[in-house]
């Protein structure tokens, strides 16, 4: 059982503006959280959430300059969001909430680049990786148990989860 100090308390939140005139609907807002004694910042990118439905797309996606800025084939972090954001809009309706600051699953930079070099030498990832809205039932969009169980933490009811994969990418499983 969870403890009020494990319980997320969200300290601020924006309105949702439109993320762009071209993007399909999707709305763009900002929190600033207090989880486990950090403070921190998320964006959620929404779309049709008045509508009222049985169960909703959520993906929870860390922060990766490394692939998103910088390109980098070592991961599939661009096509994840943009595989999401294509499951949300054909969906009609779903939440991406983008951890700017969960770089590498919450490991940090140095800890990436040490294990991209792992995986240079033949490590598999897995070895070395080793409510506003009211919104209670969410179909998570991963592969990663530790998301499930992190949605899970925050009081949300895992409908299901849609898993997918990238095929031109090694790191695709670390979703």
């Amino acid at each position: 059982m969870e403890t009020e100090e494990e319980k997320p308390i969200v300290l601020e939140a924006t309105n949702g503006i439109p993320l762009s005139k071209t993007n399909g609907g999707f709305m763009l807002a900002a929190f600033r959280v207090l989880y486990r004694r950090l403070e921190t910042e998320c964006l959620m990118i929404y779309c049709g959430l008045s509508e009222n439905r049985a169960s909703v797309f959520v993906r929870i996606h860390s922060a990766c300059v490394t692939g998103k800025v910088f390109g980098s084939d070592r991961c599939d972090c661009r096509w994840q969001i943009e595989h999401a954001l294509d499951l949300i809009r054909n969906h009609g309706s779903g939440i991406l909430i983008y951890l700017p600051y969960q770089e590498g699953c919450g490991n940090g930079l140095v800890k990436k680049i040490q294990l991209f070099d792992l995986t240079d030498h033949g490590v598999s990832l897995d070895e070395a990786c080793s409510r506003k809205f009211g919104i209670s039932k969410v179909a998570l969009i991963t592969n990663n148990p530790d998301k499930i169980q992190a949605a899970l933490s925050l009081g949300f009811e895992v409908d299901r989860t849609e898993h997918y994969a990238h095929e031109h990418s090694r790191f695709s499983r670390v979703l």
